[in-house]
């Protein structure tokens, strides 16, 4: 592809994207910049990350479309190109994440960059990149924290507006990161003060707040990452809690011996549940089920929160067989519209159309497999460096450890598992993300 200058026949075309205040900045005494040095594309699910020297004193513009081999004069002529210009043309900042992209369709990039309004000046692309789903390749944090953790939630810091990360673990430490997960990495946790001492086991962000449950049934929550609360039960419940998901106005919790409580604000909980296998994982769907999982093969059920009911696994799932995680995924492949995932103890892989019939999925592994997530796929994280993903057919695929394209190793114990940002993290003996 050749380098170009942004000639004045295009300003028309441009005006369908730009504003006409921009527009009529351009060319107004400024001058060209030089082609942007070190441009580089880095896919990701369903976006990419753009790099380059980025000069103080430059307004850079990214330009794109869905296609393998893109110039300016091409450019304007495709179906869903873009522009990206900064607010009021005042130009981007690398590294710039560009999202809406579809996976699987290839897309090309060109930058350029202008001084004080000036005429763009030549530009510079990178190779075609196609995005794809995360799971596929993991890379290590730039800094872990320093105790195993066990859970990690994303939600937004209200002292500041912030989207920040949440990661709770033994010994009740909690950690937490504002950095977004892409090829960069997420570089940095920062341990958070408190008085807490018991472990968490799980964290969820919903109903404002950041909420982490924990050994003896403790219950804790903050709106800003560096305040907790100890949250109340109705009864003097103190059975572990292992795990707890907030899908919208209500909190579900499970743990030891079967309990499960609720919550409408995190201060107050209700005990829903309180005899039964222990429980571990707990997931809820969109067509208004919750379902958790335990010890023995254990799956129970609900459609309010309260009212729990056993739903059918195979006769090759049971005593000794502990279910550690499970996860939903919305799908078109389904007659219920979501496809269920439980993982645990062995290997373990449990599948289900409706959350409440279960059948014993083809497993490439015998570690334990500790938490399940989903987009659009299942990946799943467990003991011994374990990663895997479902691939387009629904069938598990072993992300290998300890390569060029898998950090994880197989030293590495990996216990919670998230999908946010376009990513997932892993939390465990260290901490571990999947941008692409």
């Amino acid at each position: 592809m050749a380098k170009f200058m942004l000639p004045s026949r295009l300003r028309p075309a441009l005006a369908a994207i730009l504003t006409s205040a921009l527009l009529a900045a351009c060319g107004g005494g400024g001058s060209s910049a030089s082609a942007p040095q070190n441009f580089k594309v880095f896919e990701g699910d369903g976006q990419v990350t753009v790099t380059w020297d980025q000069e103080s004193d430059v307004e850079y513009w990214l330009f794109y479309a869905p296609t393998a081999d893109l110039t300016l004069d091409s450019w304007k002529k495709i179906t869903g190109a873009q522009a990206k210009v900064g607010d009021k043309g005042k130009g981007i900042s690398s590294p710039y994440i560009v999202t809406g992209l579809t996976n699987g369709v290839v897309y090309d990039f060109i930058i350029n960059g202008r001084k004080s309004g000036g005429e763009g000046g030549p530009g510079a692309d990178a190779p075609a990149v196609t995005p794809r789903p995360a799971g596929g390749i993991w890379q290590a944090a730039k800094t872990s924290p320093a105790t195993t953790m066990r859970s990690v939630a994303y939600g937004t810091n209200s002292d500041n507006s912030t989207a920040t990360f949440v990661a709770v673990g033994d010994g009740g430490k909690i950690y937490s990161s504002t950095d977004v997960p892409t090829y960069v990495g997420t570089s940095s946790w920062t341990a958070v003060s408190t008085a807490i001492t018991a472990t968490l086991n799980g964290a969820a962000y919903g109903l404002s707040k950041y909420i982490a449950v924990g050994e003896g049934g403790k219950i804790y929550y903050s709106s800003n990452t560096t305040t907790w609360t100890e949250g109340t039960t109705t009864t003097s419940q103190v059975q572990n809690l292992n795990a707890i998901v907030v899908p919208g106005s209500v909190a579900i919790a499970v743990g030891n011996q079967g309990t499960i409580v609720s919550s409408t604000d995190a201060a107050s909980w209700t005990v829903q549940r309180s005899s039964g296998k222990d429980l571990f994982g707990v997931a809820y769907s969109a067509s208004g089920l919750w379902v958790a999982v335990g010890a023995d093969c254990t799956i129970v059920t609900s459609s309010d929160g309260a009212t729990w009911t056993a739903a059918s696994v195979p006769g090759t799932c049971g005593t000794g067989t502990t279910l550690k995680g499970v996860a939903v995924m919305s799908t078109t492949a389904t007659s219920t519209g979501y496809s269920y995932m439980a993982v645990g103890t062995g290997g373990t892989i449990l599948t289900s159309i409706d959350g409440t019939t279960w059948t014993a999925a083809s497993s490439p592994v015998t570690a334990d497999l500790n938490a399940v997530a989903a987009s659009t796929r299942f990946v799943a994280v467990g003991n011994a460096g374990t990663t895997l993903q479902t691939d387009a057919n629904g069938a598990w695929q072993v992300i290998p450890s300890n390569t060029t394209t898998n950090a994880v190793t197989g030293s590495d114990n990996l216990y919670g598992l998230l999908r946010a940002t376009a990513a997932y993290i892993a939390v465990g003996s260290k901490t571990f993300y999947s941008y692409n």
